[in-house]
Parts: structure tokens; sequence; C-alpha cells
């Protein structure tokens, strides 16, 4: 009874391995004396010789069945019928063009195929919806899908190349580094320059042995040299922080070519004709971002604290030039207002302003506490006739304010009641 169930346990063992029926295990145990280990071996060792033998079988010339990549009739599945020719059909799609996962062989387990299925876990499910297989269970087609990251613009011989130039534009950058550290380790700045003498005996006289020329006794004729960066990114290149010149422009492509044979583009490039030009290469591992611009000092715009700065607009820019330019006329100008009269009495108090126009001209004048605001229109008008063509306001600072009541008497205006500056505005 013992025997008997070793037996069965044995059978048992030998069709969980090979999926072979019980009558095959039968002969295989009993020709191996009912070792399950080698029974096995054995098996497998026919099926692979058995293989071998139906590879070289003559194929007839009648067959229209499916076949392997190498011409042979494809075997069918153990449950299908006999081979008949494939027929056509639109309603269903062909099983092979179908996608499925790989059955896990069974049987006895190697160290290959152990390795071989540690590598189908490990690999990436983007690398498995680019495969797809198809066939039956001893052949087999493998479809590969095209990257996803591939093109179909029709610019990915644009980009493939611009990326190219890049990489030997970055390998050319590295030797020339290379060479640089190089020369500068080789230079050795000699401690003794100058002239030399030998020393003269009888009947040889002394003579000079002219010494190496310096570095810096030798006239420097280059221009100065300007520096620029070009940055790589996955999408394209830039150069310092400007915008983005993608790859797939034919444009950016021919500057590239230009670059690598020496030559900047003045699109690219702030530089004069022969003036040379030394680049830095810098890789990024990303899309285009903008890059931060370099802070320059004392640019932008600025804010003045006050009022409006007198002849600062476009409609007055000349006649501010004016007395910059040619300021003995300004002279009479002032003098001829001293003689307008402000009509104010000397007996009584007085306070002086300073007006000022806005050609920049400043007129000196004198008002009585008891005058009004429009006393200093009146008085603005009769100076300067260009002034009185066109509506102005009076204005003072600190504070900024515009008096635009004529009826304001000068000493009860906090303003003017203690003298002051009165700013003339077009409006």
């Amino acid at each position: 009874m013992a025997d008997d169930a070793a037996k069965q346990a044995a059978l048992a063992k030998f069709q969980e391995l090979t999926q072979a029926d019980i009558t095959i295990a039968s002969q295989y145990l009993d020709r191996c004396s009912w070792s399950t280990e080698d029974a096995v071996v054995s098996f497998f060792e026919d099926e692979y010789e058995r293989e071998r033998g139906n590879a070289h079988e003559p194929v007839s010339d009648e067959y229209t069945g499916p076949r392997t990549l190498d011409g042979r009739p494809a075997p069918l599945p153990e449950n299908s019928g006999p081979s008949t020719p494939a027929r056509p059909s639109s309603s269903t799609p062909s099983s092979s063009m179908a996608k499925t996962k790989p059955k896990r062989k069974t049987g006895l387990a190697t160290f290959a195929s152990l390795n071989a299925d540690d590598d189908d876990d490990d690999s990436s499910d983007d690398e498995r919806r680019r495969n797809l297989f198809a066939g039956g269970e001893k052949s087999g087609l493998a479809i590969q899908d095209p990257p996803r990251d591939s093109n179909r613009d029709g610019n990915s011989d644009l980009r493939d190349e611009a990326r190219n130039i890049m990489r030997q534009l970055m390998e050319a950058a590295r030797n020339h580094t290379r060479e640089e550290d190089h020369a500068a380790s080789q230079a050795q700045t000699s401690r003794f320059t100058g002239n030399a003498y030998t020393l003269g005996g009888e009947g040889t006289e002394s003579r000079m042995i002219p010494g190496a020329p310096s570095r810096s006794s030798a006239p420097s004729t280059s221009e100065e040299v300007q520096q620029s960066e070009i940055h790589t990114w996955d999408d394209g290149f830039s150069i310092n922080a400007g915008p983005l010149y993608p790859f797939s422009d034919p444009n950016n492509v021919n500057m590239l070519r230009m670059i690598q044979r020496g030559q900047a583009p003045l699109s690219l490039f702030n530089v004069r004709p022969n003036q040379p030009l030394r680049l830095c290469l810098v890789k990024h591992q990303e899309k285009w971002r903008q890059l931060p611009r370099p802070r320059e000092a004392f640019s932008g715009t600025g804010q003045r604290l006050g009022s409006h700065v007198p002849g600062a607009s476009d409609s007055t820019s000349s006649a501010a030039v004016a007395p910059a330019t040619a300021p003995t006329p300004a002279a009479p100008a002032s003098s001829a207002a001293l003689q307008v009269s402000t009509e104010y009495d000397a007996s009584q108090p007085s306070v002086a302003v300073r007006v000022q126009l806005p050609s920049g001209a400043r007129l000196p004048a004198r008002f009585n506490l008891t005058q009004t605001v429009g006393d200093i229109y009146s008085f603005v008008s009769r100076s300067d006739p260009t002034v009185a063509s066109r509506a102005f306001v009076i204005t003072t600072t600190f504070p900024s304010k515009d008096h635009t009541d004529k009826a304001a008497v000068l000493g009860e205006t906090a303003e003017f009641k203690k003298g002051g500056v009165a700013i003339v505005k077009w409006l």
C-alpha cells in the first residue's frame, strides 16, 4: 500500500510539472524507476528532440496554413481540429493582433528562467504598453510600437539634428576647456627677463643676447571679447535669459549650424563684425523656463517727489533747452520782468514772491498782503506773452497745491503770507 501511494504521488507530481496525461507519465516514471526528477528531465529532453526534428521536416507546397517566422508550419493548439485555410473576415479582428499577457511557463525552473521572470516583472508599464505579442503556444511574434515621444509632425529630423549639433558643441567646449587648463599649467613665468650680456675677453668683445619679448609688452590689437551663454533645454535653446528658440524651427537649426562653424548670428548676439565672442554652454535637463534677468544698477524709471517738473513736458522741451544752450538771453528777460509793475504799495506790508515760468526763467516780484492770487496771474501774463496764450495754473510745493481761487488774499494764504515760490504749470 505504501508503494501504491508513493507511485500515485509521483504520477501527480509528474503531471503537474509536465501537463502530460497519465499514460505518458506512467511510461516515463516506469522507465526511470519511479524517480520523479529523472522522469521530468527525460520528458523535456525528448520534447526538445522532437521539436528539433520537426524543424527539418519538408513542407508541402500545397500547405496554406499559418507559418512561423522561419517558414515552418505553425503548430496548432491541442484542442484544435485539423488545419484549414484562413478565410478573411471583416466583422471580427484577427486574433494575431490581440494583446495578451505572456503565460508563465510550467515545469522545472532554471536560473535563466528565474532571471527572465524577474526581468519581466521589473519592466515598466510603458514598455508593456508598447510591446504587442501575437502567435500560439509554441511560436510568437513581437510587435514593437514606435516610441511615445516620436514626433508625427515631420520635424523630428530637425530636432534630432539640432540635438546632435548641441552635443557636438558641448564636446568641443569640454575639449577646449581641457586645452586651456593644460596651457595654463604649462605656462611658467620666468623670473629673469630682459637682455643678457656675455663676458668678453682677450680678442673677444662682449655681446648682447636679446631676451624673449614679454607678453605684457606685446601690443594688444584684439577687441574686447563679448561673453554670452547658450542654455540648452529639452525643447530648444536660449541665449542668456532670453526667449526659447525651438528645435522644430528650421531658422533656429540654421543658426546652430552657423555657431558650429564659428560664426555668430547677429540676430542672437549683439556683436560687431570680426569681434571675438566667448560662448558658455549650460545644459538643463528640463523644458524651457524663463530665467531670472540680471539686475542693472540705475536702470528703469524713477519718480520725482513733489509736483510736475516745470519744462519737462514735450511741448516745452525746446523752451527748456534754450536757456541751457544760450544763457545770455535769459538775463534781459529777467531784467524786463523787473520793469513789469505789480501795482503794490511800498508803504504797506509786502512779501517777496519768486515766479518760475515753464521755460525755466525766474521772475522776482513783490506783492502787498492785501493783494490776491489773481494779481500773481496778472503779473505772469504781463511778464511773458507766450504764457498768456495758453491755460496755466499757479502751484506751490511743500505742500504741492494748485491755487485756482484768484480771489484768495495773499495775507490769508499760508503759502504766500510769508512769501514763497509760485510755479507756473501748463494745463
